[in-house]
């Protein structure tokens, strides 16, 4: 019994051993956990952060290309809105000039049939002078014929007379024997005087009441001819007001064509202004869901960044971005030249060139966005007195517009356009063209706006 007992196993080394190899390899796997979790948690920190800046940057690219596409809209709907009250108003004064056009052709109407009264008028007149024409006509024919049969008369007389005459010779001869013969034919001579005056008094009073008919008759044709030469130009007058008229309903017709074209365009004008409206409203909407969304991830990247105060900020990103080395040499020659804008170049006022440490500074006035021929000139002066220094450098042009503007992208476009200007002018002085880099910048201070600047990398 006793061997036994001292023959009996014990156990508890044995599990104090795996006891202590167990805490052990535990121990070690907690350390080796603890070292993971850590670096897994400095890379999540790292990318994080990363992701949250590049986030914050797409957002502000994406919230600066809503807002301009915004105000390129509004600007649209404005300028069609102006060219639908420019529409209105152009409708406006065709439907006036088609009024003063109808009432103009009223009153030639009115014209037309007070000429065409007056004509028919004068045609009467004309042939009632016509008639009494044809009627003196007639009377002086008639008068003429009688005439003519008084003076037959009157030479039958004359020849009677003169028969008469010789007659008497020979009853004057024959009077000493037949005195009651000469008695008769003196009775006879006596009659015939009395008769022959009578006629020749007969035929002065046809001659003069020929006259007066021939009087008559000419006063007649003057009238005639009077009335001919009225009604001439009565008929001329109503030709030329048939013309006016033929005109003025040619204009009315333009009129009226030009009128429906305008209305034509005013209709396209609404319905392209109600489109973009809707097109605007839209726009709207899709920038009011990005706000809010942008909204929702700020207030992300907010408690992101509770996590990753050490990461650089926007600022910092956009200034280590649009930072750049200029060198300069101290012997060259910096020039600024002001580009005065088109209105204040009719008044030749002189380009201000001075002296400065830049190398290159082109100053534009407000609206102008082309180089006048005075600073192409100082251009070509810059570069011909720099020229081997520029053949041996990387010239950057930046052109700088107002970033605050409502016209963002007009602003864009017109810094553009300058910065285009001075490349050409200094290609034009036989500077590369592929050691010329340009770019598009807004300006920090309010002195760099409408500026164009060169320097050398």
């Amino acid at each position: 019994m006793a061997r036994l007992v001292e023959e009996e196993e014990n156990y508890w080394p044995g599990f104090v051993d795996a006891l202590s190899t167990i805490v052990m390899v535990v121990t070690f796997l907690l350390i080796i956990l603890g070292v993971v979790i850590f670096a897994i948690s400095t890379q999540v920190s790292k990318a994080l952060s990363e992701g949250t800046m590049i986030s914050e940057q797409a957002i502000a690219n994406q919230t600066s290309a809503l807002t301009a596409e915004l105000d390129d809209s509004k600007q649209q709907v404005a300028a069609l809105t102006a060219a639908r009250q420019q529409a209105a108003a152009q409708a406006a004064g065709a439907a006036d000039a088609l009024a003063a056009s109808a009432a103009a052709q009223a009153a030639a109407e009115a014209e037309t049939k007070r000429i065409a009264e007056a004509q028919q008028e004068a045609e009467t007149k004309a042939a009632e002078l016509a008639q009494q024409l044809a009627r003196t006509t007639d009377a002086q024919t008639a008068a003429q014929a009688q005439a003519v049969t008084l003076a037959a008369q009157l030479q039958a007389k004359s020849a009677a007379e003169q028969a008469a005459l010789a007659e008497t010779a020979t009853v004057a001869e024959q009077l000493e024997t037949t005195s009651q013969v000469a008695a008769q034919q003196a009775l006879q001579l006596a009659a015939s005087a009395v008769s022959q005056q009578a006629a020749q008094q007969q035929a002065d009073a046809a001659t003069a009441a020929l006259a007066a008919k021939s009087a008559l008759a000419e006063a007649a044709e003057t009238k005639a001819a009077a009335v001919a030469a009225q009604l001439d130009a009565t008929t001329q007058t109503v030709a030329e007001q048939a013309r006016n008229l033929t005109e003025q309903q040619q204009a009315n017709q333009s009129l009226a064509h030009q009128a429906a074209a305008t209305q034509a365009a005013l209709d396209a004008a609404q319905a392209e202004a109600a489109a973009k409206t809707a097109a605007l409203a839209e726009t709207q909407q899709q920038l009011e869901q990005q706000v809010q969304a942008v909204a929702k991830l700020t207030e992300t990247i907010a408690t992101q960044n509770e996590t990753a105060a050490d990461a650089p900020t926007q600022d910092e990103a956009v200034t280590a971005d649009n930072t750049m080395q200029v060198t300069s040499r101290p012997d060259f020659n910096a020039t600024e030249i002001v580009v005065q804008a088109e209105e204040d170049a009719k008044e030749e006022k002189p380009v201000v060139v001075t002296a400065a440490r830049e190398v290159l500074t082109v100053r534009f006035q407000s609206g102008s966005v082309d180089m006048s021929a005075d600073a192409d000139t100082q251009a070509l002066q810059f570069v011909t007195a720099n020229k081997t220094i520029l053949s041996q450098r990387t010239i950057s042009l930046w052109s700088f517009y107002d970033g605050n503007t409502l016209a963002l992208t007009q602003a864009k476009r017109s810094a553009y356009f300058r910065l285009l200007a001075v490349r050409n002018a200094l290609l034009e002085g036989q500077v590369a063209g592929a050691s010329i880099d340009i770019s598009v910048r807004v300006a920090e201070t309010p002195e760099d706006v409408d500026t164009v600047k060169a320097f050398l990398q």
